[in-house]
């Protein structure tokens, strides 16, 4: 009996510290359901499902840089973090292009209907934090993204910075 007591209290200490908690649940609760699509038909002027129709955003301007952040409805500390973290290093980093609209940022809501058509048009599923010239996905700083927003904003900064240069220079 005395060896389950501290296999107990080992296992209550990472519940409340949330090793096992659902902290990320919204992370990765509805990613099986990001590619899901009924009657899905999607061309330059409009979208498509079923019998409703929507129309795209428009065509961005040749050389435009787009930041996207793909997420759901649910979202974690982490989830939040990355949109915010990411704002503020673009508005810090390129405030004038921003102004000027030749950076933008956008946050895209997966669960809503143009959210999820843009995804299926940039191939994106779940959770993602993307670079997008046109219509191509340039740089994915997913992983960085969630690794660094909220314990080291810095890092996340600069890799946002480094992978926006490259796209400036080009």
């Amino acid at each position: 009996m005395k060896k389950i007591y501290p296999v107990v209290a080992i296992l209550f200490l990472l519940e409340l510290v949330g090793i096992f908690g659902n902290n990320a649940e919204c992370c990765s609760a509805n990613a099986a359901n990001a590619g899901a699509t009924d009657n899905l038909i999607i061309n330059t002027t409009q979208v498509q499902i079923g019998s409703a129709i929507y129309k795209n955003e428009p065509t961005p301007k040749p050389g435009k840089i787009q930041v996207y952040y793909f997420h759901f409805e649910r979202r974690c500390a982490t989830c939040i973090a990355v949109e915010d973290e990411t704002k503020k290093a673009l508005n810090e980093l390129y405030g004038t292009q921003m102004k000027k609209g030749d950076i933008t940022f956008k946050s895209v809501n997966l669960e809503e209907k143009s959210g999820e058509a843009l995804g299926n048009k940039l191939k994106v599923a779940g959770q993602s934090l993307v670079i997008v010239i046109g219509d191509k996905v340039t740089s994915d700083l997913t992983d960085k993204a969630f690794m660094y927003a909220k314990s080291e904003p810095a890092k996340l900064k600069a890799e946002i910075k480094q992978q926006i240069d490259i796209q400036l220079k080009k």
